[in-house]
């Protein structure tokens, strides 16, 4: 999952360049931390980071937004087989690219409200690793489609950049081992970019 991750982002900050020379928008880093439900303990609390986009569309009120975020977590843990104690690594990691809308308040102010929503797309996956022995792993992954909805402020600086605070909220259900759980969760982070466009 890690090199589509990465094939993601390299492909969000493609269209924010392309974006660039169409109507105005932004491309932003996002920086955080995402909480997940107890289904994922005790990999519940993860790092995350990604790209959020924002294009503006002439005469439209709302921009279209086009979010991907990337978290994991992981804890060592050990564990005697018949006498034997092994170290092993539990990771866990998702993966969602949300596509919707966000509507900004106050446009012609440096500090902007926001908030908005869509689908989203989640891919989550737990992965085992025994320490010393990198070919005794196993992984269990999936992915399904939920929805997203997200409230926070920008902070425009000069013409071009931006810094802002983000809260979000996504719900999408995945099975792991017959089990449905959520791969969602809270999202709170910062937010940090340039804009180009009027």
């Amino acid at each position: 999952m890690r090199k589509l991750s990465l094939f993601c982002l390299c492909a969000a900050f493609l269209l924010a360049m392309t974006g660039a020379a169409q109507a105005a928008g932004d491309a932003n880093l996002f920086l955080g931390q995402k909480d997940l439900d107890n289904d994922w303990d005790p990999v519940d609390g993860q790092m995350e980071y990604g790209v959020c986009l924002n294009f503006g569309v002439p005469d439209w009120p709302v921009s279209i937004a086009v979010d991907i975020l990337m978290s994991s977590d992981d804890t060592t843990y050990s564990y005697d087989y018949y006498g034997y104690i092994y170290d092993a690594v539990l990771d866990g990691e998702t993966m969602e690219i949300a596509a919707g809308v966000r509507k900004f308040f106050n446009e012609d102010t440096n500090i902007q409200p926001y908030v908005g929503g869509g689908a989203t797309y989640v891919d989550g996956e737990f992965k085992v690793s025994i320490v010393d022995v990198p070919e005794a792993s196993i992984s269990f992954s999936d992915s399904g489609f939920g929805f997203w909805a997200n409230a926070g402020v920008m902070f425009r600086i000069g013409e071009q950049f931006n810094l802002g605070l983000d809260v979000r909220y996504s719900d999408a259900e995945i099975t792991i081992l017959d089990t449905d759980i959520d791969a969602g969760g809270m999202h709170y982070g910062v937010l940090l970019g340039f804009r180009w466009g009027e």
